[in-house]
This record gives C-alpha cells, structure tokens and sequence, in this order.
C-alpha cells in the first residue's frame, strides 16, 4: 500500500486528522470520492462541499507522499461536520467520523438508490 502525505494539525484537529487517514486508506471510498466527487448535486449545501473538500485533501494526500498536505477548507467546514466543534477543544475521532459519514451520505443521494452501492455506514 502506497503511503501518501501527512495531514498537518491546525490547532486541535489531530482527531479530524487520524479519521482522514484511516478513510483515505480505505479503497472504498477513494472509489466514491473519485467517482462522484465531481457529480455533485448543489441541492445538498454543505455536504456537497465538504464532498470537494474531501476530494481535493484525498488527491493531495495520496498523490504527495512524504509531504504534508494542509486541510485548510475541511478545517474551515468543521462546525458544518461537527456542529459542537469548538477551536482549541479536545474532540473525538468517532463523533467525527460518524457525522462525516452522514454528511457524505447526505451528498451522494443517487448513489444510494444505485443497485451498485453499500452505504458507507
């Protein structure tokens, strides 16, 4: 397995960054993210942002290794994500994983009604 880039920790998002490593990782959903990613339906606000947020970190991440890609706009998201998220806060990975998982199934609404898809959770 090919190991991308690190995620650089901005402020107290050492949890957001463990979760993205471990999704990043996961074959699945880089197959979700590379094929959907950019067949968005605006109709869905937020999550269909973090959804090219998540593309673009993804592509950093696994095209960069040995850099240090920076999760500028997924920080900038975050209370869309993790609505208690508050800066310089401990937070959890699975809260955060969880609430990522529904918004992105909130994203990706024609995938769902696919024969060919699980849904992430």
């Amino acid at each position: 397995m090919m190991i991308g880039a690190g995620i650089e920790n901005i402020g107290n998002t050492c949890f957001m960054n463990a979760a993205l490593q471990c999704l990043f990782h996961t074959p699945a959903l880089q197959s979700l993210v590379a094929v959907y990613g950019s067949r968005l339906q605006h109709s869905h606000g937020h999550c269909a942002c973090i959804l090219c947020a998540l593309k673009s970190l993804l592509t950093q991440c696994l095209h960069r290794p040995g850099k240090v890609a920076v999760p500028t706009t997924l920080h900038r998201l975050l209370p869309a994500i993790l609505p208690h998220w508050r800066a310089g806060r401990q937070e959890d990975a699975h809260d955060f994983l969880i609430s990522l998982l529904d918004c992105l199934n909130q994203a990706l609404p024609s995938i769902r009604q696919s024969n060919h898809h699980t849904e992430l959770m």
